[in-house]
């Protein structure tokens, strides 16, 4: 059995989980704020729905909520626990019930994910347990490369690149737990590959694409507006690339019209300002009307210069929306270059604005794409991902 922690519980994190729940190898699941969807049912509407982003469809007993750090850092913006607090209470607690857990649960091994791992894997190694690792983003030392190579191009972006501001400890924990890891799990091929940036041998490294919900709805063919309509959604970022977006579309002028969905990090970049008052920007969507904007629009651009996955890619194509993005996101894995999306060089604003005057002038070619785009999307099913993590996971616990 395999106890896996998180503190958020992001869609990734919710799908490994439905993989060991299903394949009867989940012990338990450690979060923060984490209910049974059966919970909500004996809540009221209004407080069930605000609730209602922390639910998991897991037996209520399966599930170890430690809820106060995390209540108080969204109630207080982040100024009573910073994120990192959060995870390291969460990693601590769960090192210390390890032996108990061992007992209660016939424990085999630990799922753990950057960031919350270094406590528990210690306590895991002593206890003989498997420790499971899970690379949600590049390596850090590859990170910071690109990071400084970024702030040196565009310096009135560096103040939204917050990878140059970790402290020695956060590093020094992220190399701790990759030393300690027994199999790492790593989404794209990119990740993979920023690995090779550690200094020291590490444990077989496992790459499983993360997957689809395809829509469905076939894609909405929208013919009455003379413009391409363009969505760029997450954190607002100079390592979402978003400088040479905001160029890409400044290049083709009146032949697009974007709209913005995510938060920034700071106050700290005029430049990002300036840009938003000139577009739809909406700081922040539940998701459903997210999925909402997405099939009113033509195209995502997602210009990454350093990711994990980008999880939008793979929900884009599920609405039959093509994407223009990087082979530093989870393009080579998802996108079938000028077929169901395009992949451009990451600092290229020219070749982005290329492909977007390339919709905007064939609307057959556009029409052609949100159909593979959408029809790509059935072959990237979740159950696939599912499906091999838990073979890869058995396979370590029967060697």
């Amino acid at each position: 059995m395999i106890t896996l922690s998180h503190p958020t519980g992001n869609a990734n994190v919710r799908q490994a989980l439905q993989a060991l729940h299903e394949d009867n190898l989940l012990a338990e699941f450690r979060t923060t704020l984490g209910f049974s969807k059966t919970q909500l049912d004996n809540m009221p509407d209004f407080l069930a729905n605000k609730l209602r982003r922390r639910a998991y469809n897991l037996p209520p007993e399966l599930i170890q909520a430690r809820p106060l750090r995390e209540s108080l850092r969204l109630m207080t913006s982040g100024k009573v626990f910073s994120i990192d607090q959060v995870y390291y209470d969460l990693d601590q607690v769960l090192a210390e019930s390890i032996c108990d857990d061992q007992a209660t649960h016939d424990l085999r091994g630990v799922y753990c994910y950057e960031d919350g791992a270094e406590k528990t894997f210690i306590e895991a190694k002593k206890k003989g347990l498997l420790c499971f690792y899970e690379q949600p983003i590049g390596y850090w030392r590859a990170a910071q490369k690109i990071y400084k190579e970024e702030a040196e191009l565009q310096p009135e972006w560096a103040a939204t690149l917050d990878g140059l501001n970790d402290s020695e400890e956060k590093l020094a924990r992220k190399d701790s737990e990759l030393a300690k890891a027994d199999m790492i799990f790593a989404a794209t091929s990119f990740t993979r590959k920023t690995l090779d940036h550690f200094p020291e041998t590490l444990a077989p490294i496992q790459v499983i694409p993360y997957g689809a919900d395809p829509s469905p709805n076939p894609p909405n063919h929208d013919t009455e507006s003379n413009k391409l309509k363009v969505l760029f959604v997450g954190g607002l970022s100079q390592r979402k690339g978003l400088s040479y977006l905001f160029e890409a579309v400044d290049m083709v002028q009146t032949a697009v019209e974007l709209t913005i969905i995510g938060r920034k990090g700071n106050d700290s970049c005029p430049l990002l300002d300036s840009a938003l008052n000139k577009h739809t920007w909406h700081e922040t969507l539940p998701h459903h009307k997210v999925i909402q904007v997405m099939r009113q629009n033509d195209v995502l651009v997602f210009p990454s210069i350093f990711e994990g996955f980008g999880l939008v890619i793979t929900e884009a194509i599920a609405q039959g929306i093509p994407v223009i993005t990087t082979d530093h996101t989870a393009g080579p894995e998802v996108i079938e270059d000028g077929k169901s999306g395009f992949m451009v060089p990451i600092r290229d604003a020219k070749s982005i604005a290329e492909k977007l005057e390339l919709l905007h002038r064939d609307r057959d070619r556009l029409a052609e794409m949100k159909e593979a785009a959408w029809k790509r999307s059935k072959v990237l099913f979740w159950g696939s991902y599912r499906a091999t993590l838990c073979k890869n996971i058995r396979e370590l616990m029967h060697a």
